[in-house]
């Protein structure tokens, strides 16, 4: 079965394109656009026409679309090429794909902020009110999708705990200079396990029985961005302090509560398991603890060697 990744470069699709490689049911291609080398196919979403050369050259059976400006403040200065990027390229994929009658299933990455942020612990029926440009290019492309009678998966998923993020970078270089470091503490999320979302994609890819179209990828447990802060300068273990903040009106177009309550569908994929209850308020016990230890000790390692290394894992937008 022949998977394509498009934005394999990135973030999350590096990660996603090493997991599908090493599956030996898929044989799996990934796109790029700017870190274009090897393995890598070079792939200007925008250009319709090397959009179209692609899928009906390689055909494959699975497609992960990754690819958008995710820059949440770029959006609103931009929102033309936020259309362009995040929009545009899904309306040329839902065509070539009917026009060329291809065969094969679209793995949409979504967002939380296709919500409001005004109640928080959004389920997969909760209406989408974007307030942002991005969250509403992501809800534009979401029904293009949905109103393509393609066969399709829209996974939203929010904070991603993985190496390689620019919070914790920032994160680090902040406190290995012992400075003061403001998180809101009225600002919440829902974080993610890289493990987790891939091994929920795995699990759509391999045709797994899902009844929805659309799933909520995060784990059972919303936090401030003070609380996730605070856990991870002590797993860090570097100097400077995280300052509890209420004011959202520093840091633009950030919402209250995107917490996303959990599919139950996919409920299954997560190791660590967490009370439901506790979704609906905030709340971080030794689990939690553990699991960002767990994953966060090699960042630590990295930084006690060199405190500006770009080791990072989580990812907030």
């Amino acid at each position: 079965m022949k998977v394509a990744i498009i934005g394999a470069s990135g973030f999350v699709g590096s990660y996603l394109f090493n997991f599908f490689t090493h599956e030996t049911k898929f044989t799996t291609i990934g796109t790029a656009y700017k870190n274009h080398l090897h393995p890598y196919f070079f792939l200007d979403i925008r250009d319709p026409v090397q959009l179209s050369s692609f899928f009906v050259a390689h055909k494959p059976e699975i497609i992960i679309w990754l690819s958008a400006i995710k820059n949440v403040t770029m959006c609103e200065i931009k929102p033309k090429h936020a259309y362009s990027l995040n929009v545009k390229p899904i309306d040329n994929l839902i065509q070539i794909i009917k026009k060329n009658n291809l065969s094969c299933q679209v793995i949409y990455l979504s967002s939380d902020y296709v919500f409001d942020g005004e109640k928080g612990n959004y389920t997969e029926f909760d209406r989408r009110n974007p307030k942002t440009i991005y969250g509403k290019t992501k809800f534009q492309a979401e029904t293009l999708l949905e109103n393509s009678q393609l066969n399709f998966f829209i996974v939203r998923t929010s904070s991603i705990i993985a190496r390689e993020s620019m919070f914790v970078e920032w994160l680090n270089n902040e406190l290995s200079s012992n400075k003061n470091v403001k998180l809101l503490s009225n600002s919440f999320i829902s974080p993610t396990p890289i493990s987790f979302l891939l091994k929920v994609i795995g699990e759509i890819a391999e045709s797994k029985v899902l009844k929805s179209r659309h799933l909520h990828c995060v784990t059972n447990i919303k936090m401030s961005r003070f609380e996730l802060g605070k856990k991870i300068s002590k797993i860090l273990a570097l100097g400077g302090n995280i300052i509890s903040s209420n004011n959202r009106s520093l840091i633009p177009y950030i919402q209250r509560d995107l917490s996303l309550i959990q599919s139950f569908e996919i409920s299954h994929c997560q190791k660590k398991s967490f009370d439901k209850s506790k979704c609906e308020e905030v709340h971080i016990d030794t689990e939690v603890q553990t699991f960002l230890r767990d994953n966060l000790s090699d960042v630590r390692e990295a930084t006690l060697k060199d405190p500006f290394a770009g080791a990072s894992c989580l990812q907030l937008v």
